[in-house]
């Protein structure tokens, strides 16, 4: 525990790093990028410019890697990613996972005491299940609708019965069209 101290001691005291003249235009992402300039007064290491980073400023190597409870995460995206890691260990589930693979994982997760850093699992399977429930009944209602759709069909497709009359002469009409026919 000594050790995160250290880091957070060290992490206080390092100054923030950005990319050059990112303060001055928006169009500059905050993300720090090596000063590259020919005649950059920052890369060059000039005093009242921005600090460059260098080795000085990093965690310990104990300490690379490892979160602020000083335990190493671990990306799951399967079960087998699950049976590797030690007992305890810190997971974060990978950004491209459904949400029916991510609730057997937690299920699994929580038989191995794992700590879930991305997820909530309480709140992670209502919502899911919520949303689920909701498909459901949306697709109960479009089932429901179609089905009337074509009872209406099949109503509209049945020919009206034909009276006497009617039904004589359509007789005699296909009689006469195949006499005539040659």
């Amino acid at each position: 525990m000594d050790l995160l101290n250290v880091k957070k001691a060290i992490k206080k005291r390092n100054p923030v790093f950005i990319r050059q003249d990112a303060h001055k235009r928006k169009s500059l992402a905050k993300k720090w990028i090596r000063p590259k300039g020919i005649q950059s007064k920052m890369r060059l290491h000039l005093r009242s410019y921005r600090r460059v980073v260098k080795p000085g400023y990093g965690t310990p190597a104990a300490l690379r890697g490892l979160n602020k409870e000083g335990k190493k995460e671990y990306l799951i995206s399967s079960v087998k990613d699950l049976e590797h890691i030690p007992a305890g260990s810190s997971i974060v589930f990978s950004g491209n996972l459904g949400a029916r693979k991510k609730l057997i994982l937690i299920d699994l997760a929580k038989k191995k005491n794992f700590l879930f850093v991305n997820v909530n699992p309480e709140t992670f399977a209502l919502q899911v299940k919520k949303k689920q429930d909701e498909k459901k009944a949306i697709k109960k209602k479009i089932s429901e609708k179609k089905s009337l759709e074509q009872k209406i069909k099949k109503k509209e497709e049945k020919p009206a019965e034909l009276t006497d009359e009617e039904r004589k002469k359509k007789e005699k009409e296909e009689k006469d069209k195949v006499l005539t026919q040659k």
